[in-house]
Order: structure tokens, then sequence, then C-alpha cells
């Protein structure tokens, strides 16, 4: 098998990289940020991407802000020769019924924002007529009847991780006063941290909801009181110091908790299946509602020789991703690396304010903002002037003290 040409947007870093290869599998053009992602994108191709299906987090740009295109998006050119096309024919033929003429196909993997879950495609490239086709068998947890406590759980709090990703981008565009900036950013971490910490926060609400009894659930589940109430989520919430100390804050996480993950708890105990509360699924087969070949089957023919050597051609040049200094789309001061959802969590303390950078990448009162400069800069002055001062006298005694010697 071939591949003829790789697109990626939104693949680590912003934007579009291409791949070029030549009919020996040697990279022959391209325009991309760093050619060691090559070796990560081969095995992405190669049936990685299987054991990433809950999230392709790890691959997606530490986004600052939204920007217009936020899907992630791997787009393959392959080539099957006759004979891998007669053996693809072999394995769709029960699926579909029917003989696949293409040669050339379009081999996709994309993650429609803000759901980073990973739809696998392929798309005849010669033949209009012939079927398209997603792969995988991952998609099932979100149809699945008569699932278990623990696999409704997961997809319940998967759906909510992606929702969660959407209201934290929108947060970062409140207007806060300088004095109420630590706090903010206190938040906004823990928001974070549900996305890129995710397994924990699974196991966090499996944890919370297991604790619960499920006929209480069934019964009062369509009132947030009752789950607010639980002791398990007033323990989970009370974990955290900030929400014992600023009031406004605890009532929107509260309230953030109801949209996206209490609202399907109830029905997908009652129904014991995922299917129509959850938002995930409108996006896999609305959009992508095609035949499904099994991941395994799939594989065993999806087998790349391209190259993926770092020492490149003097004609192939890599791009750097350069960001705005003054309106960045990445964050260039990450969040403090906590997980707020491991076991041994601790209370890390508010996070360190510093206006003059902070003020532009968080959307801070101006008028408060000055003052707060202000405010601090004569504190600084009255400090140098004390140490300036206490210096002066230190060197004045020990001046005298010389003298006395």
């Amino acid at each position: 098998m071939q591949v003829r040409k790789i697109i990626l947007k939104n693949f680590i870093k912003p934007g579009v990289q291409t791949y070029i290869f030549d009919k020996y599998q040697k990279l022959v053009a391209g325009k991309f940020y760093d050619i060691k992602q090559l070796q990560v994108i081969k095995n992405l191709l190669a049936g990685k991407w299987d054991e990433e299906s809950l999230s392709f987090n790890k691959y997606y740009p530490n986004f600052r802000k939204k920007i217009p295109n936020m899907d992630l998006q791997i787009d393959a050119l392959i080539g099957f020769t006759d004979e891998e096309l007669l053996d693809f024919n072999k394995l769709i033929l029960p699926i579909c019924g029917k003989i696949q003429k293409s040669n050339n196909w379009f081999y996709t993997i994309k993650c429609v924002y803000p759901f980073l879950f990973p739809i696998v495609k392929l798309t005849p490239a010669d033949h209009k007529l012939d079927q398209s086709f997603i792969i995988g068998s991952h998609y099932d947890k979100f149809n699945k009847p008569n699932a278990s406590k623990s696999e409704l759980l997961t997809v319940v709090a998967l759906n909510a991780i992606n929702l969660i990703r959407e209201k934290y981008y929108e947060y970062i565009n409140y207007e806060v006063k300088a004095e109420e900036l630590a706090e903010h950013k206190h938040y906004l971490e823990i928001l974070h941290s549900i996305f890129t910490n995710q397994d924990d926060f699974i196991e966090k609400v499996k944890q919370v909801f297991n604790n619960i009894d499920d006929g209480d659930v069934i019964r009062f589940g369509d009132e947030k009181e009752f789950f607010l109430r639980s002791k398990p989520m007033v323990d989970f919430i009370n974990k955290y110091e900030l929400f014992k100390t600023n009031a406004y804050i605890a009532e929107n996480f509260k309230s953030l908790l109801a949209e996206t993950l209490f609202i399907d708890v109830e029905w997908v105990f009652a129904t014991k299946t995922a299917s129509n509360a959850i938002e995930m699924r409108k996006v896999i087969w609305e959009n992508y509602g095609y035949r499904c070949i099994p991941t395994k089957d799939i594989m065993k023919l999806m087998k790349f020789n391209f190259q993926t050597d770092r020492v490149i051609s003097k004609a192939i040049k890599q791009i750097e991703f350069k960001d705005s200094k003054s309106n960045p789309i990445l964050w260039t001061n990450r969040h403090r690396n906590i997980n707020f959802f491991a076991k041994d969590y601790t209370n890390p303390g508010l996070p360190k304010v510093d206006l003059k950078v902070d003020q532009n990448l968080y959307n801070v009162n101006r008028r408060s903002a000055s003052i707060a400069l202000k405010k601090w800069e004569k504190i600084a002055t009255n400090k140098a002037i004390f140490y300036y001062v206490l210096m002066g006298e230190i060197l004045i005694f020990n001046h005298k003290n010389l003298l006395k010697v």
C-alpha cells in the first residue's frame, strides 16, 4: 500500500501541514513544522489511533482561544495495488454487498470540535459510486443496549468533558476585575484539567455516582438539586478550596455539571443505553453514518512503508509556527501542571498573577487593572525606598565602625 500525500489540520500545532511522497515512498515535498512528527502520524495511520479512541487530546493544539476551524484532521491519500484491492473487497463485500472499484482512497481521521473523539473513515477517490466506510468498533459505546453502569458513566463523563472544553474557551473571555484574576485563573486550571486528565476525571465521576443509589437517580435525576445535595457530590465539590471560598465560582461549577453531566445521567440510567441522550452520538451518526468495518480486519491491510527519516532533502524546508505576540492563539504561559483529579491531590493555592502579562491573556477590566498596577507600583516603589534607606543606614553604620577601627 502506498501513501501519496498526507494533509494535517490542527495536529499538535494550528494550521495545515503537508507531506508528499513519490512512488518509492520517499518524502519529496511538503510543508510541515517537525519531521519527527511523521513517525507519530505513521503509527496512527497504521492503527495506533485505536489505542487513543477515547480522545485525541494529546495531539490537539493547546489553544488559548477559539479560531474559525477547531477540528483536528489527518487526511491521507492512499493507493491499493490490484491484489490489495481484491483483499479489501473480500473484507467489505459481506458488509455492503457491492464490489468497490477504486484503487485510491482518502483515509481520514477526524475529530469534530469540541469532541476530540476520532472518527475514522475511508472515502473512494476514483469512483464516486463506490461506498464510503467508517472504521472501528469504538462507536458502539454510544449506541450499546443494556450497557453496564461503568460503560454508561464512561460515556456520560466523556460527553461532559467535551462540552466543558467548549465552556472553558467561553470562560476565558469573561471579563474579570484585577483583584479576582487569581481565582479566575485557578477556576480555568480546574476546567482545563478535566480534559487534559480525562481518565482520572472519568474515574472520579464513576466514584461519585457509584455511591448514589440507581433507583434514586431514576426517580429524582431530573432535579439538579438532587445530585448537589447527595453526600458523594458534596464531598467531591468541597475537596476544592476555591469552591469553598468563592460562592459565585462554586455555583457556576455546579451549573456547569448540571448542563453537561447531570442532564444525561438520569436518562441513561433509565434506558440502559447512551443513545439519543449523548450529543457526541449525533456527530458520529448524523455526519458519518456509513457502513462500519471492524478495526482488526481493515488494519491488516493498512501496512505503510513510507520513509520517516529525520534527515530530509535540502529542497524540503520545515516551517516555523509563529504566533501573534499581542494576541496569541496558543498558551505561552501554560496553566500549572496540576492533576486536580489525582488520588493524591492536595490544594495548590492560587496561581500567581502578573498583571502586565495576564491582562494580554485574559479579559481583565482595564480600569481595575490600571488601578491595581498603580497600587502595586506604589508598593514596589515604597519597598525600594525602604530598601535604599535601610542599605544607606547599614553603610553609614559600617563606615562609622570602620572609622573606629
